[in-house]
């Protein structure tokens, strides 16, 4: 919508705002591989809804063949 002054306060609460955080530390199912960083770990499909990632503010799995 352009209003980016906006987007970035919204933003910041969001990130700020204590129940959301951006990851600094890696976790989740690979979490010990030394060969893998915490962009591979916040790409697992395993590990977006896991309460862990406190980044993940608004996940949607598809699960293709489950009913």
């Amino acid at each position: 919508m352009g209003d980016f002054d906006a987007a970035i306060i919204s933003a910041s609460q969001v990130i700020d705002g204590g129940q959301y955080a951006l990851m600094t530390e890696r976790f989740g199912i690979d979490a010990g591989d030394a060969s893998k960083d915490i962009t591979w770990d916040l790409h697992r499909v395993e590990n977006k809804s896991i309460p862990g990632n406190t980044e993940g503010i608004l996940v949607a799995i598809e699960s293709i063949g489950i009913c």
